[in-house]
């Protein structure tokens, strides 16, 4: 007992150091991607694939869904011919994956640093299970840049060999110069830039659109026979059209003299229109006092009215006889 409170604090530092590292080791094993006994079990799914170069387990290299972690790789082995990639799955995204899901081996860095681009696939699929495989025909892996070279002829390698030569010739010291082009193109990516979030905005009105122009593509894939119809009557009418052309070259060429006729018709009214101008204003007198003559005619004609009717108009019948007798003598 005496020997323990003699060396108390030397205890206590030896308990702090093991508290530190035990924390530190933790945090470590956490980083590994290491799964603690007390955590969850996660969802084993496997990815069949042509080759699995760069793929090494315990490397921290993880699977993602649009560029989201959402488990790490596993275990590689070679099963007839093709390289079975295990995929660890966290717990909270079992349902999210399906059996129509792909997957796609690709490159993080210039390294080799590997992931896996997991597509979940549609809901209407069913949900993979524990162990499942994304079949081969589902999966790509990643694609070197001497496998692109290789499907090149030699010809095309040649070419390809003098362009970059070129370019690296024409571009030796002009690295200042070539700065300077790219910062001309700053605008255009800061457009872009704009278009791309205003679009972003309007994605539920890009899939409305879409969704419509796929309802309209289904409905004229179903009235073929009506669109033939419409072609072939478009044609008719196109052969029409030149069938008479003649006629319309002849009409065209008339055009000329029509509108030379118009031209003078058209000046010789200027002509006239300059001379009625002060002409009316001649006339606006007489047309103003016919209004005043009207009403001083008024009394006279409300006079007269009754002696046409009642003795001028009987009078002329009855001389219209006499009339047509004398016309012989005459």
């Amino acid at each position: 007992m005496t020997a323990i409170r003699k060396h108390a604090k030397e205890a206590l530092a030896v308990l702090g150091l093991i508290a530190v590292a035990a924390g530190v080791t933790l945090y470590l094993l956490d980083q590994q991607r290491m799964r603690f006994p007390w955590e969850e079990s996660p969802l084993v799914l496997k990815a069949e694939f042509a080759t699995a170069q760069a793929v090494t387990a315990g490397q921290g290299q993880t699977v993602r869904v649009s560029g989201v972690r959402v488990g790490d790789i596993g275990a590689v082995e070679l099963k007839d011919g093709k390289a079975v990639v295990e995929m660890v799955i966290d717990p909270e995204y079992e349902g999210m994956i399906r059996q129509d899901a792909s997957a796609l081996l690709r490159p993080k860095t210039g390294l080799k640093d590997m992931f896996i681009d997991l597509e979940p696939g549609s809901d209407e699929a069913p949900a993979a299970g524990e162990g499942f495989t994304v079949p081969i025909g589902a999966t790509s892996p990643d694609v070197n840049p001497d496998e692109i070279l290789s499907e090149l002829d030699a010809d095309t390698r040649d070419y390809l060999t003098l362009l970059i030569g070129d370019a690296g010739r024409g571009l030796e010291d002009r690295g200042l110069d070539l700065r300077e082009i790219l910062r001309r193109f700053e605008p255009t990516h800061r457009d872009l830039a704009r278009v791309n979030s205003q679009v972003a905005k309007r994605r539920r009105n890009l899939s409305h659109l879409i969704r419509s122009l796929n309802t309209l593509n289904a409905e004229l894939a179903s009235r073929d026979d009506d669109l033939a119809g419409l072609v072939n009557s478009s044609a008719a009418v196109m052969r029409q059209f030149a069938a008479e052309q003649a006629s319309v070259s002849a009409a065209v060429g008339e055009l000329p003299a029509a509108l030379k006729t118009t031209t003078g018709t058209m000046n010789s009214l200027e002509r006239f229109g300059t001379l009625l101008g002060p002409t009316a204003e001649k006339l606006r007198p007489a047309a103003r006092a016919l209004d005043p003559a009207n009403e001083a005619l008024r009394p006279l004609a409300r006079e007269a009215a009754p002696l046409l009717r009642d003795d001028i108009r009987p009078f002329v019948r009855e001389a219209r006889p006499v009339v047509r007798d004398l016309k012989p003598a005459a």
